[in-house]
């Protein structure tokens, strides 16, 4: 089905190029999902790595502005979750060193990034001076609750109670402001 030669990489041997070729490709033969990533992250000093499956949600170009969404040659991968609670936070503040992989079932192609995570701060990301509210914005009302009532990765009571109980006080704090949930403070982009 899929094949791999030398000859049919790119002869500038740039990877970034590269990896664009791939994900237009992907994108034109429909594959599903092709922004879908494993994150993965390693905590130290155990050295126990820990990975997870995340949407590449921009391509950023560090130089003051933002690529198209389907122009990953500016520069950094970005992709929007919970740094305050979360595993991969945990991880990161130990460890910047990540790792996303990309794969591509009906091209049976894979393609491993490794890189330093940074923390976006307001003004990077989608060319405005917030962009994770931005995105958080385009996530579905049950989406948005769930990420504010959420501690991600802590643990809970065997039951849900607990968590229905943040949720249920999420949607009242909000109610009636489908569109004016604000993304929480722990929220935001990372770059690699």
């Amino acid at each position: 089905k899929g094949s791999l030669t030398r000859s049919s990489l790119r002869s500038d041997n740039d990877p970034l190029s590269q990896f664009e070729d791939w994900f237009q490709a992907a994108k034109q033969a429909r594959e599903k999902a092709p922004e879908t990533t494993i994150f993965t992250t390693v905590r130290m000093p155990e050295g126990r790595p820990s990975s997870r499956i995340v949407y590449l949600k921009e391509k950023n170009d560090r130089n003051g502005g933002v690529a198209e969404k389907d122009d990953v040659l500016a520069s950094g991968f970005v992709i929007y979750s919970n740094w305050g609670t979360s595993q991969k936070s945990a991880d990161l503040k130990t460890n910047p060193l990540v790792g996303l992989t990309f794969w591509g079932a009906s091209m049976e192609r894979q393609v491993h990034i490794q890189g330093r995570a940074v923390k976006l701060t307001l003004g990077e990301g989608e060319g405005t001076s917030n962009s994770a509210q931005k995105y958080y914005s385009t996530r579905l009302l049950g989406s948005r609750i769930g990420a504010c009532a959420s501690r991600q990765s802590t643990p809970i009571d065997n039951d849900r109670k607990m968590l229905d109980e943040w949720v249920h006080q999420t949607e009242e704090r909000f109610e009636n402001r489908d569109e004016d949930i604000p993304c929480p403070p722990y929220w935001g982009g990372v770059g690699l």
